[in-house]
This record gives structure tokens, sequence and C-alpha cells, in this order.
């Protein structure tokens, strides 16, 4: 079980100081798996709150900032419903374990997994399906983009005439 600053889920509701179960805790706890392994549970305000999996858009973990070993640096990191991130690392899935951060939307499968990111916000984690977009920064000038520039070639031209020297 781990505690959350923050969780908010697909449908707009969101709960503060959220303790988390991990899949560890199902049984320990005595807690049902309704949705099978895709089952989350989360205890807020002495109340238990069993959900699918996928109905979870953001988990908070903290107000802390980090950039990770081996993060990825994002000008603009945008989920499902246009909550927008600006700008945020994705922190390497290897060291997330280096930070505290627990691996709570685990890989199965094609259906993705999770993905963890700071910004100026706090430390987040979501499910890999809900990112609409990663946008960063590329200094490539090849393949397709290259071949299809529309910018007309600049000829540059001297102002000081040609002496010709012998």
């Amino acid at each position: 079980m781990f505690r959350a600053h923050l969780i908010s889920l697909n449908d707009g509701q969101s709960f503060q100081n959220a303790d988390i179960c991990e899949q560890q805790d199902f049984e320990r706890l005595g807690i049902d798996r309704l949705f099978g392994d895709l089952t989350s549970c989360f205890y807020v305000d002495k109340k238990c709150i069993l959900l699918h999996n996928w109905s979870i858009k953001l988990i908070q973990l903290n107000k802390n900032s980090i950039k990770g070993k081996n993060s990825v640096m994002t000008n603009r990191l945008v989920l499902d419903g246009n909550i927008t991130f600006s700008p945020a690392y994705v922190i390497d899935p290897e060291t997330i374990g280096d930070y505290g951060i627990p691996l709570f939307f685990d890989v199965t499968g094609d259906r993705g997994g999770q993905l963890t990111f700071s910004s100026s916000n706090g430390i987040f984690m979501t499910h890999a399906t809900n990112v609409a977009s990663m946008i960063i920064d590329s200094d490539r000038n090849i393949g397709i983009t290259h071949k299809l520039s529309f910018k007309k070639p600049v000829i540059k031209q001297s102002i000081q005439p040609r002496i010709n020297r012998k």
C-alpha cells in the first residue's frame, strides 16, 4: 500500500490523501477482485473504493519534482481530456524504484503499462493508454520531413565586388 496526494478518475472524480492498495495487499486485506487482475482499490475518508484499473486517469504521488536518471524531457505532455503538463520529465521505468515510486500499472501483454513523470506540480503515474501526446525537441532534418521542405533556398550574394587578382 502506498499513499497518494491525489487520485483522479476518468469521470472527473478526485480524492486527496488516498491509501492505494498494491496487488499483494488484496489477499491480506480480504479485498474481492471484482474486475479480475485489473481490480484497483483505495481507501479514503474511511471508505474502500473498488474500481477497474483503467478508470484511473492520474495518480499524483506527491508535490516533489525530480528529473530522474535517464529521464526524457518533454516540452508538453498531454493526457486524454486535454490535461497538460509543460514541461515534464518522463522517468525511466528502470529507475522508478530508485525514487520509491511503485509500479502500479503493470505491463500486461500489449495493453501498455505505467508512465511515470514529474513536473513542477509533482510526481505522477498514469496508465500509458491515457497519454494523448508528448512533444519533445528534435533537431532531425532527415527523412520525409526533409524531403517535403517547401522553403526556397536562400542564395547569399556578397555586396562587395569581386576583384580578380593575378
